[in-house]
């Protein structure tokens, strides 16, 4: 039996009859070279082979159409004296993922029986109840097909009716009966119950807290001002209130008088405040002393909470329950903006119809009550605020609104445990930053706004913490699905869960009709709590929001353009997004609004906005942009945005292109888009300190980009909190200093950050003798000497290799900060290096590390201390050589001297032109066009660096090393081939009675401090200070 591969051809969505046609052809054609072995095709086509899989094809179908008769009616089968009986073999082993085998079952009376079939699957890739599903469906497909081949494929349904039946019952939460109520009406019920149980409090402020009775009084009282101004339902009423207990009182008071609540954040750019205001169109806008000069430009009717006349007002209003009012539960709460497809925001109006679901539902995943606290992180511009309000004030906990909405990492954590918090609401980001066994052992989690990652859910759930995965559009009152996580520590993905109660959540395919089991689809929400629709965008409204097919009649569906499958369990797993918008740190993100923006600038032609993932769970926006010789810069770019978007709209990058890469069909190819970081910006100011030169390195590395300015803005540049939370981690570890995301928000720059770090900023010398690079450490410090300049901030990229209990010092030349302190001696300076070193350190053990004229000094600094009784632990070395064969009273040719080292550095000038003070002019030209630590010296700096270069080589001539006792870490610069580093490091023999542990370093001399070689080194010396005291 010879095997056959074929494809079958699906294109144009022909009728079953068509399709019929197409495959006999096929396989007429394939027939007619079914001599050719399967083994030669494999061999011509060589395809790329796998362990895992059959090469070629992985589907078998076999049909066995041939008599089948027993073996006993066979001529010659027949044994004398035996009973032959046949038996299935079963291999125990698949050979293809799936394959299937049909057998024609024998006539009877001369009509057709039948065929009968089998599924043979790997049981890697599947389990049983799949299986069945896959010849459930394929069975289906025929009774169907052939009862109508003039059907289109796309149009014949795969489930069968009992199927079906199950996915739809799946599809539906629990029915509870419960009575329709209003928000305000469920929020009455808890203050009778708990009256004096605290309903708000505000961190950090006094009084800090409000009672329920006291929140309803106030609510009332607003309520009732506002009716008298003639306030109604279907009316809206704007709030741009700081986070405060007026805050919440403002929300219920405009729900109490019946209107809708649309929330704006002030933090909000003014075009963006400008655009929610005329869309909605409120009657009246709440606001106070904080906010409301920010609001007049709306030309809204302003109530400020802080005026003295609305002050005496709402004392003198009543503070009884409003009735009257004419609200019900069809009329819109509240009106959330999302991010629009078309460029601008829309509002989503969504009706009290959903909150006793919303109500219900979380009373049985949060189990919320009297004496929970439930954290509110996020502004009330995003319904996640929703959740929060609802979550306490209808159970009777207390919300406690933090101090500040960009808590995050450690700073999180201690807050939660300040403030004795038992319930918050997380993207998982947020969530990851967050030490777990920092948190309190009581707490349930609500993590929801982007995927949540198996490996978060087993750090965190268990014992007493509850973490539960959410998932909702704002048009459905923010939620539809939750699943309670629990630890499975297989890496499987976590669900987005089952439907809430008296909601339905459908999976379907393009033309609305559920998919099996396992199977991606499209999610749709229907029941209760479904929006009304965007306000004012009837079309917009008309094309999301359908009529649900599986509903009553008049009842609509929500199309939320989320990827889902569904597990056997009935529960959701998230498969992506079917269009362009994206989730970014739990907001939602339509691309085409920041490219709209883009392009409303003068200077851009054409704009494409991407995700870029880190790979290490961050993920930020990358905007590309073309356009002709004027077009702005990215800074430029991003400050037109910040104009017009909040915040988490702003790429951090912005890319020019000459032109959009495009596909051959002529769309932009996201794929050939260059990678964020791949454009470097005009040099500025260079670093001027170690500090700097470590958190531009540090900037870099977390933002992801090849350099960093020392002024440029970690936000400017795509930063946001959570990326701060690691790199205010890795600044900890990195200069030993407690930096919090605050810090990094009020010192954003590398050059500000670092004033920040230094204990005393005023004081600080980066050109001291004594360099403290990382002060913080309980281990015996590390001392790096300076080479032949004198500065030691080259050895400042070795503290993100070494541990952070390390202390590290640079020691440095005294003639850059004291006039004619140059040493006459290598012994001298070595003594005077020995005494700071003892200063700082009196019992030691010592650890030094010098490179090129360092190494020199540290090995003369280590047999000094060995000489006064002291233990020096570790001796390492960068490049240093012993001079030999020069004469010691030999003049050195400054000019020379000079010319060589301006060629090292790729400035050629011939040494006649460096006598007397000609050559200054030259040498400060060359420094401030490189990215050197010396571009913005000042000449008197210069000059001292020149002497101390000068006289270090004058030393280097006239010293004899002595003899160290012990052994020498020796790091050497030598290119792939060299036969010399071995010979010159052996002129160290003499002067070191230990080993010398040599590592060979592909790099030149004067790279052996760039990062490239310090990946090298740092490991090398982090593990030898390790195996120290």
């Amino acid at each position: 039996m010879n095997t056959l591969v074929l494809r079958t051809d699906v294109s144009g969505d022909p009728t079953f009859a068509e399709l019929l046609a197409r495959v006999r052809a096929t396989d007429l054609d394939a027939y007619a070279h079914q001599d050719v072995p399967f083994e030669r095709l494999v061999e011509v086509l060589n395809p790329e082979r796998s362990l895992l899989r059959h090469p070629l094809f992985q589907i078998l179908l076999a049909f066995q159409n041939t008599e089948d008769r027993s073996i006993s009616d066979r001529p010659g089968t027949l044994l004398p004296d035996l009973q032959v009986t046949e038996q299935p073999l079963d291999a125990g082993t698949a050979k293809f993922d799936l394959a299937f085998a049909f057998t024609e079952r024998p006539p009877e009376k001369g009509e057709p029986s039948g065929i009968t079939g089998i599924v043979e699957y790997h049981a890697d890739l599947y389990d049983e109840g799949t299986v069945r599903q896959i010849a459930d469906c394929f069975v289906q497909f025929l009774d169907a097909a052939v009862h109508a081949p003039g059907t289109r494929v796309d149009a014949v349904g795969l489930l069968p009716e009992h199927t079906l039946h199950k996915l739809l019952t799946r599809s539906r939460g629990t029915v509870t009966g419960l009575p329709p109520a209003t928000l305000p009406e469920l929020f009455e019920a808890r203050v009778a119950a708990h009256p004096g149980h605290i309903a708000v409090e505000v961190a950090g402020r006094r009084p800090a807290t409000t009672t329920y009775d006291a929140l309803n009084r106030r609510a009332n009282r607003l309520a009732r001002l506002l009716t008298d101004r003639g306030v109604r339902p279907e009316q809206r009423v704007a709030i741009a209130l700081p986070r405060s207990a007026d805050l919440v009182t403002a929300w219920l008071g405009i729900l109490k008088a019946g209107a809708v609540c649309v929330p704006v954040d002030p933090a909000y750019p003014d075009d963006r405040i400008a655009h929610m205001a005329a869309d909605a169109a409120p009657a009246l806008l709440i606001a106070s002393a904080a906010t409301r000069d920010r609001m007049l430009p709306t030309g809204i009717p302003v109530l400020d909470l802080d005026d003295p006349a609305v002050t005496a007002a709402l004392a003198a209003a009543p503070d009884g329950n409003p009735r009257g009012t004419g609200l019900l539960p069809a009329h819109p709460a509240y009106v959330i903006y999302t991010s629009g497809s078309t460029g601008t925001p829309k509002g989503v109006v969504v009706t009290h119809e959903g909150i006793p679901a919303l109500a219900a539902t979380q009373q049985e995943a949060l189990r919320a009550g009297p004496g929970d606290r439930v954290l509110q992180l996020v502004s009330t511009s995003f319904d996640a605020s929703v959740w929060d309000l609802c979550s306490a004030l209808l159970s009777g906990a207390t919300l406690v609104l933090a101090p500040d909405a960009d808590l995050f990492g450690d700073e999180l954590a201690a807050a939660l445990t300040a403030h004795r918090i038992t319930h918050v609401t997380l993207p998982p980001a947020a969530l990851a930053a967050v030490p777990a066994g920092a948190a309190p052992p009581r707490l349930t989690v609500t993590v929801t706004g982007d995927v949540c990652g198996p490996q978060l859910v087993d750090r965190w759930a268990g014992g007493e913490r509850r973490i539960l995965n959410g998932y909702g559009p704002t048009e459905v009152t923010v939620g539809a699905t939750y699943a309670v996580c629990e630890r499975t520590g297989d890496g499987a993905p976590v669900p987005i869960g089952a439907p809430w109660p008296d909601q339905r959540v459908y999976v379907l395919d393009h033309r609305l009709r559920p998919v099996p089991a396992g199977c991606v689809g499209e999610i749709y929400v229907a029941g209760a709590g479904l929006a009304r629709g965007y306000l004012g965008r009837p079309g917009q409204t008309a094309e999301r929001f359908v009529a649900d097919p599986f509903g009553a009649p008049g009842e609509r569906m929500y199309r939320t353009g989320d990827l889902a499958r569904r597990r056997s369990d009935g529960h959701l797993l998230f498969e992506g997004r079917a269009d362009t918008q994206v989730k970014i740190r739990g907001f939602r993100v339509e691309l085409a609004e920041i490219e709209a923006a883009l392009a409303s600038h003068p200077g851009v032609e054409d704009a494409v906005v991407t995700v870029y993932d880190d790979g290490l769970g961050d993920q930020r926006l990358v905007a590309y942009v073309t356009g002709g010789p004027g077009t702005p810069s990215a800074a430029a770019l991003r400050a037109h945005l910040a104009s017009r978007l909040p915040r988490h709209m702003v790429p951090g990058d912005v890319l020019t292109l000459d032109a959009l890469p495009l596909t051959a069909n002529g769309k932009v190819d996201r794929t050939a888009l260059p990678g964020p970081g791949t454009q470097t910006a005009a040099p500025g100011r260079a670093p001027q300190s170690p500090q700097e030169r470590v958190l531009c390195a540090l900037f870099a590395d977390v933002l992801g980009r090849e350099t960093v300015g020392v002024d440029e803005g970690f936000f400017d540049l795509g930063g946001h909190s959570l990326l701060a939370t690691r790199l205010a981690a890795r600044v900890r570890a990195a200069l030993g200093v407690e930096i919090s995301v605050r810090t990094l928000f009020e010192a954003p720059t590398p050059a500000l950050l670092a004033s920040a770090c230094t204990a005393d900023a005023a004081a600080y010398d980066p050109f001291e003798t004594v360099l403290p690079l990382r002060r913080t450490g309980s281990r015996p410090p590390l001392f790096c000497v300076h080479a032949g300049m004198g500065l030691s901030w080259a050895y400042a990229g070795l503290l993100s290799h070494l541990d952070a209990d390390v202390p590290v010092y640079g020691l440095q030349a005294r003639r850059l900060t004291a006039p004619g302190g140059l040493p006459g001696s290598v012994e001298e300076m070595a003594e005077d290096y020995a005494g700071e070193i003892r200063r700082l350190c009196p019992d030691g053990p010592y650890r030094l590390l010098g490179w090129s004229f360092g190494g020199t000094v540290a090995h003369a600094v280590a047999t000094r201390l060995q000489q006064q009784g002291h233990t020096v632990e570790l001796l390492a070395v960068l490049d240093a050589y012993p001079v030999t064969g020069a004469r010691p009273d030999a003049e050195v040719d400054e000019q020379r001297i000079v010319a060589d080292y301006l060629a090292q550095l790729g400035s050629p000038v011939a040494p006649e032109r460096l006598e007397g003070d000609a050559w200054l002019p030259e040498f400060l030209e060359f420094v401030r066009r490189t990215d050197g630590p010396a571009r913005d010296f000042d000449a008197g700096r210069i000059l001292a660096m020149k002497d101390v270069f000068l006289n270090n080589a004058r030393l280097t001539r006239r010293f004899t090393p002595g003899v160290f006792t012990g052994d020498m870490v020796f790091f050497a610069s030598a290119r792939p081939g060299s036969e010399q580093a071995a010979e010159r490091v052996g002129l160290w023999h003499p002067h070191v009675t230990g080993d010398l542990d040599l590592h060979l370093i592909d790099c030149a001399h004067e790279e052996m401090t760039d990062p490239a070689a310090l990946t090298r080194i740092g490991p090398v010396l982090a593990a030898r200070l390790g195996a120290g005291t």
